[in-house]
């Protein structure tokens, strides 16, 4: 299992060449003519400038802009762009953050976003990303999916799960050292439930296999909320038609042929019919609430009649 995002307090991680070939190349042909911006990455370091500039003819790419936070003087940022031929590299005043000024309008002026953005801004990041209605292919923990303004992309089918998992990602210098594995020469840190987040087709997953029974002891409902616990993803029973509380992590498994989805449990902007489905009790939490206690991101489905 890997760490938790709070286990170490630090923005300094950064994807590996192999797990952003891995994933981008799933997708060769979504690139081709298309202007390229890594908005979270120093073209000094980054793995993403490295493969784009790498695969700039390869993905017939039209242009290659990146931008970072890089303080040096009276400068906040550094812009560099690539059209195949020339680089150009330009400090930017009072700018370089991804989710200010000149950065926010480079997204605007550019066809795909792809980064790994830090941690502590990914939420923002991605609401940014939603509300400029950009095409975008950027790593993240699992868990902002289940964020305000955030889920209701995912629910619509808009925001979607990438192919592979980057696991292993490396080490800034301000990461301690008891947190670090040595792999292929590089210092990096494992992180559990990571993965892609993308607007390309990604096709359905696979039906889920069920083989789990239904029983009232061991399918408790919540406190609050007409649904029953389902603690893991496995343990979803195959003989039972009613609303259940399942992990975030089903997000990535969700096909619309085997399952309704009808809400995040605790998110905001709760819609009055999934309330009166799940018969929420009025004047309790919106959290899925079970012997008293909060279940963490719960999301609520509901099994169709027919997995075909």
């Amino acid at each position: 299992m890997g760490l938790s995002l709070h286990t170490i307090q630090s923005d300094e991680f950064y994807t590996r060449y192999q797990d952003i070939e891995a994933e981008v190349s799933l997708y060769k042909e979504q690139f081709k003519d298309k202007s390229v911006y890594c908005n979270c990455d120093d073209y000094c370091a980054s793995n993403f400038v490295k493969f784009f500039t790498d695969h700039f003819d390869d993905y017939q790419l039209k242009s290659l802009t990146a931008t970072c936070l890089k303080p040096q003087g009276e400068y906040s940022g550094v812009k560099y762009f690539y059209d195949g031929t020339t680089e150009v590299i330009t400090p930017l005043i009072k700018s370089g953050d991804a989710l200010e000024g000149v950065c926010v309008g480079l997204v605007r002026q550019n066809d795909i976003v792809v980064t790994n953005p830090p941690f502590s801004i990914g939420k923002d990041f991605f609401k940014m990303l939603l509300y400029e209605q950009v095409d975008f292919l950027c790593i993240a923990n699992i868990n902002i999916a289940s964020s305000g303004g955030v889920f209701p992309a995912v629910k619509d089918g808009i925001l979607k799960f990438g192919k592979t998992h980057p696991k292993y990602f490396i080490a800034g210098n301000d990461v301690p050292d008891e947190a670090i594995k040595t792999i292929d020469g590089q210092r990096v840190v494992s992180f559990g439930n990571t993965c892609w987040f993308t607007t390309f087709d990604t096709g359905a997953p696979p039906l889920l296999e069920l083989t789990k029974h239904y029983s009232a002891a061991e399918y408790p409902k919540y406190d609050n909320f007409d649904a029953i616990e389902v603690g893991r993803i496995t343990d979803i029973p195959c003989d039972y038609y009613g609303a259940m509380g399942v992990p975030v992590t089903y997000l990535q498994k969700h096909n619309t042929q085997q399952f309704d989805m009808i809400w995040l449990a605790g998110s905001p902007g709760f819609p009055e019919d999934a309330l009166e489905k799940l018969r929420h009790e009025p004047g309790t939490s919106l959290d899925a609430v079970l012997d008293g206690k909060r279940k963490f991101n719960r999301v609520f489905i509901q099994r169709k009649k027919r997995d075909k």
